[in-house]
């Protein structure tokens, strides 16, 4: 293999070149002698236009201002500092300054730029260029920009809108709040920071009880509460948002919307309404309200559930339908005639017949009677089944669901404007800045930012000339406005609140008060139904004053009781002529009387079920009575009670019969696993056990029996493919048709919690004497487990055949007994050149090499009967074999092999995967040629350095014989010392296996002692003592602190003992918690006060002061007994 030299400056132009961040360099005459292709594709400038120039200046910025990199090369700093102001000196290179400044010669537009200029020295320290880097910071200057104006913006929004709003920790400390809040405790806002909020707002220690952030502390989830707020005297929606932080709650955005007004007038709303609907949900008549025309009566607009249960339709069916739809033929022949009288009279009474929806003829006697409702002419009709035929159970009509859309927490619109005026200064027109969603839900428009208010809404300048002489006004003045005004382009009645936030702008804050504003007209109208619907109503009513003396009835209630309006008025529910019992035929107390009992107690008694006798009927008819006190204003006791009831005698009959049934049908299905749900003909459900409420998510029995009527919107039906199906394909309806539903499988999602499983159908169809359908009856099983095993047992599969297809790895599985592949991947064939087939047909002796056999047979039986004996470490093993191919060749492969066993333990087999590692065994054993080839020349390189200072060592001995000086001699010695210690580090070095670390302690031991008996010539006058640790160091460290030791200890021994003076000298060497620390002690004469080892002429102590800083170390000398000097050093990190 030929190696190819690359030279230094080719491999740094080649980086430079291909670096993603764009670089140029300079040299000292400011010319481009490098531009790379990232700035090539920066700035649309090829490198051959500007090599060689310095065009640098004009492509980068303009002829006028040097770039940074021409004030560097030119050393010159006070430049830079003058045309880069805000630059730095950069903290990763020395002589490097970075800054950011605009470009506007780069790009369309220009661009904004961080850029970094360094030098570039030679090995002598000169300055022969300069690089810098650039990098495009436009888009997070813009976002900084942006950062900054939406803040401004979210502050002045949050002051000006008018709910009150703050921001409360999780210890209840208000951290802000807006103007309104502020205002409204009469306090400024600075001065609620800090304070607990419960404290300021309840006048209270703690929480109050339904503190809507006391449950978010514990949920993290948005609250909301309506309360009576006393500090602030009025009713208050209270919503809270958590405030979160890297998934941790910080606290809440805590909203208050004055709700008072609209309080009162859903309260006078509502009590009108229960009038109404009490008498018109109880009715057993059949009740309907449509549209009266000129050329007749349109559609049905209401209905109560008598007319709905007698005529066979649903309520959805049924206000499809007008009056002609419901009669029969020969009473539509009369329709014209008939309605023309009730025009001219306003109220008729007349027999007909109905028609059901299955074709069924009911004769009623009808009462008609027109009124106007909300400005149209409505016919509200009561008929009366006169065949006396069974009476369907009444349903409650629930009242009209009434909500207000909330906008996370704010609900009003907003809209952000600036003001156009004409020459004259008037207002005459406005811009769409920017607009919330609540102000496209309140005003129907879209896509307004950036339009004037002209082209969003034509004519709006004649339409509401008093909203541009408003927004004018408060654009010019700066005082914020509040008005109460008609939208008419939207016939809408809007509070409107605008301010001024910036010159020429204003903000425009409103809600929909129409709602309000027509409560008074909804109510009047409520009065008059309620009128309407008391005299032509089939339920008997009767009130009676406060001492119980009846005081009207109704005519519903004569033909019930059997006596006349005459009989019935001024008798009293205690008179003894009412023949009145319990529904076991006990007499009932005159006193106990749902009207006596409500008067006695001032609340409503309900439901009460009593038989009277009715003397046209000689028998006892059964009632269900309900009987409600009345107040007067600001009275405690009941000024009146009056009473709804109904004739239940048929519906008596029924229902114990129905009992006695439905006792033994619950018990037989509440004992049941699989869930049952039983439907009747018309497709209504009216029977279920429990696994049956299990099965559909719910928690009860009576909150799925609630929801049951929109079953078909409440639940969505797929395929087990995940296809939606249409509600014809509910194995239900499905049954109805005559198809056959036998543990079909399907998939259900509950819409309102988006909550999906797997279910099992059967139907069974139950049919009467007649063979006609009765009912049908579904088994419902949940099989969501079993289906995710199956899936799970699919995807897995699956995904284990594409790994063991793609791999490049072997993957199989070998039976044991056998030795011989139940499975192997097909990668096999790029491994050894056989296919899997063949492979299946080969033993394991035919795939491996003999050595290999042999050493898989002697190990594998060994690392087997040590899992068996408990051992779990051996149930993974890698080996390393060889495998022979097909092509006769060998080949590498590591084999990673797990142990496979049944459920009982017993081992069935091996799962392995096979590796090719001929790449890595090539590799390995490169590099250890290699280290072996380095380890050799490094040996060489130590003896030969030693031998050179044995030498020099040698050379400076001879020498010395020649020199007569007693100081020139001393210093030649000393030299001879030095060199010695240095030859003794790299003997060390060429004899260990270690060829960078030495182990100091035996080499301090070492030069110590040849230093001794170097300058000691009588050993039992001066004693060495030597206490070291056996540390390896580098030797980037034990040579200059083989030096310091050689300087120190010989320094001892020519100094410390003069005049045949004895004494000690100790080397001690220790290393405690990554700290070295070397000590050369000794007892002699002491160190000369008058001297400064830091700073004296003695070429020793300098190399001693020298070569501490050099390994970083600090240096003490303690002259307090003898002299001693300590250093204390942490080895550095050199390169490898």
């Amino acid at each position: 293999m030929v190696k190819k030299s690359v030279n230094s400056e080719d491999v740094i132009g080649a980086f430079i070149d291909s670096s993603p961040i764009p670089q140029f360099i300079i040299n000292p005459d400011h010319r481009i002698i490098f531009w790379n292709r990232a700035l090539e594709k920066y700035t649309g400038i090829n490198s051959s236009e500007v090599l060689g120039t310095d065009k640098h200046r004009e492509v980068l910025y303009h002829a006028q201002k040097p770039l940074m990199a021409d004030l560097l090369v030119d050393g010159d700093l006070e430049g830079i500092k003058k045309w880069y102001q805000g630059c730095k000196r950069s903290s990763y290179v020395d002589n490097a300054f970075v800054a950011e400044e605009f470009f506007p010669q780069v790009g369309e537009n220009g661009v904004w730029l961080y850029f970094t200029a360094a030098e570039i020295k030679d090995e002598e320290g000169n300055v022969i260029g300069v690089l810098e880097t650039l990098e495009d910071i436009s888009q997070r200057k813009n976002m900084e920009l942006s950062l900054k104006n939406a803040k401004k913006e979210w502050e002045v929004t949050f002051d000006a809108l008018p709910d009150l709003i703050s921001l409360i920790d999780v210890d209840h400390n208000i951290m802000k709040v807006n103007r309104a809040m502020a205002q409204a405790l009469n306090l400024k806002p600075e001065e609620l920071v800090g304070k607990k909020c419960y404290s300021l707002v309840h006048d209270t220690d703690e929480p109050p009880s339904y503190c809507p952030h006391e449950k978010l502390l514990q949920d993290c989830q948005q609250h909301c509460k309506e309360a009576f707020v006393d500090s602030f005297q009025g009713d208050y929606e209270i919503t809270v948002s958590p405030i979160m932080d890297d998934d941790q709650l910080r606290g809440s955005v805590h909203v208050a919307h004055d709700v008072t007004q609209r309080r009162k007038m859903e309260l006078a709303l509502k009590e009108s309404e229960e009038k109404f609907r009490e008498v018109f949900n109880n009715a057993n008549d059949i009740v309907t309200l449509n549209i009266m025309h000129e050329e007749g009566p349109g559609k049905f607009m209401e209905v109560n559930q008598a007319g709905l249960d007698t005529l066979g339709y649903t309520r959805e069916e049924f206000l499809e339908l007008s009056p002609q739809d419901v009669l029969s033929p020969e009473d539509q022949k009369n329709i014209p005639e008939k309605f023309k009288k009730l025009l001219e009279e306003g109220y008729i009474n007349l027999e007909m017949t109905n028609i059901t929806r299955e074709g069924e003829r009911i004769p009623v006697d009808v009462a008609l009677h027109i009124f106007q409702l909300q400005g149209q002419d409505v016919v509200i009709s009561v008929a009366r089944d006169i065949t006396e035929r069974r009476k369907a159970e009444n349903a409650l009509i629930q009242s009209e669901k009434k909500y207000r859309t909330l906008f996370e927490n704010m609900m009003e619109g907003f809209a952000y404007c600036k003001m156009l005026f004409d020459d004259e200064g008037q207002p005459v027109d406005w811009i769409y800045i920017d607009a919330n969603p609540a102000f496209y839900e309140i005003t129907g428009l879209e896509d307004v930012e950036g339009k004037k208010v002209t082209e969003a809404i034509p004519g709006i300048i004649e339409a509401q000339p008093e909203l541009f002489e408003l927004y004018g006004r408060v654009t010019l003045s700066g005082e914020p406005e509040t008005i109460e005004v008609y939208f008419k382009p939207l016939e809408i009645w809007l509070n409107i609140s605008a301010f001024n936030p910036a010159p020429e702008h204003f903000v425009a804050v409103f809600e929909n008060i129409t709602e309000r504003k027509m409560a008074e007209m909804a109510l009047k109208k409520s009065e008059e139904k309620f009128r309407n619907l008391f005299e032509t109503m089939a339920q008997g009513v009767i009130y009676q004053d406060k001492k119980g003396i009846i005081t009207s009835a109704n005519p519903a209630a004569e033909e019930i009781l059997g006596l006349t309006q005459d009989q019935i008025k001024g008798r009293s529910s205690e008179d003894q002529s009412w023949k009145v019992i319990h529904e076991d035929g006990t007499d009932f107390p005159s006193g106990t009387h749902p009207a006596m009992v409500a008067l006695k107690t001032g609340k409503r008694v309900k439901n009460v079920i009593m038989g009277i006798y009715n003397p046209n009927k000689s028998e006892y008819v059964w009632l269900n009575v309900s009987s409600t006190p009345e107040f007067e204003a600001g009275e405690n006791e009941p000024s009146s009670v009056y009473n709804t009831f109904e004739d239940i005698t048929i519906l008596k009959k029924v229902e114990e019969a129905l009992r006695e049934r439905n006792a033994q049908i619950e018990a037989i299905l509440s004992n049941l696993s699989d869930g049952i749900l039983i439907m009747d003909k018309n497709g209504e459900f009216f029977m279920i056990n429990d696994a049956a409420v299990e099965f559909h998510r719910f928690k009860s029995k009576n909150e799925f029996m609630n929801k049951i009527s929109d079953y078909y919107d409440l639940f969505e039906l797929y395929s087990i493919e995940g296809k939606p199906l249409s509600t014809d394909d509910w194995p239900a309806i499905r049954a109805m048709r005559g198809e056959t539903i036998h543990e079909s499988e399907y998939i259900l999602r509950r819409t309102d919690t988006d909550e999906s499983w797997f279910g099992s159908y059967t139907a069974s169809l139950v049919y009467d004497d007649k063979d006609d359908l009765e009912f049908v009856v579904l088994i419902l099983r949940d099989i969501t487990e079993r289906k995710k095993a199956e899936i799970a047992l699919m995807e897995s599969e699956e995904q284990y055949r594409l790994i063991s297809e793609n791999t490049g790895d072997v993957i199989w599985l070998m039976d044991l007994d056998s030795q011989r592949f139940t499975y192997i991947s097909p990668s096999v064939y790029k491994l050894r050149g056989y296919t899997a087939e063949e492979v299946l047909d080969q033993s394991l002796e035919d795939i491996l090499t003999p050595e290999s056999y042999q050493y898989l047979l002697e190990r594998l039986p060994q690392k087997i009967q040590a899992y068996r004996s408990g051992d779990e470490s051996m149930k993974f093993q890698t080996f390393r074999v060889d495998q022979v191919c097909k092509d006769g060749r060998t080949v590498p492969t590591e084999v990673v092999a797990n142990i496979l066993t049944d459920e009982t333990g017993n081992i069935t087999g091996l799962l392995a995967v096979s590796r090719d590692i001929t790449k890595r065994v090539e590799m390995e054993e490169e590099i250890q040629r290699s280290l072996q080839e380095k380890e050799m020349l490094l040996k060489e390189i130590h003896h030969r350095v030693k031998n050179n200072l044995m030498i020099i060592a040698s050379l400076l001995n001879l020498q010395s014989r020649y020199i007569k000086d007693k100081k020139a001699l001393s210093i030649f010695k000393e030299s001879q010392s030095r060199a010695n210690s240095m030859a003794l580090i790299h003997e060390k070095l060429y004899r260990s296996t270690d060829l960078k670390r030495i182990n100091f302690g035996e080499y301090i031991k070492t030069l110590s002692t040849d230093l001794f008996r170097t300058y000691v010539g009588d050993p039992s006058r001066v004693r060495l003592n030597i206490d070291v640790e056996d540390v390896m160091l580098d030797i980037n460290t034990s040579i200059p602190l083989g030096l310091i030791l050689n300087e120190l200890v010989s320094n001892s021994l020519k100094h410390a003992f003069p005049d045949e003076r004895t004494g000690e000298i100790n080397v001690v060497f220790t290393l405690t918690n990554d700290e070295y620390q070397l000590k050369v002690s000794d007892t002699g004469i002491g160190f000369p006060p008058d001297l400064d080892y830091r700073n004296t002429d003695s070429l020793g102590m300098q190399l001693v002061t020298s070569l501490t800083s050099q390994i970083d170390g600090e240096l003490e000398l303690d002259t307090t007994k003898g002299t001693e000097f300590s250093i204390k050093f942490k080895e550095k990190e050199y390169g490898q």
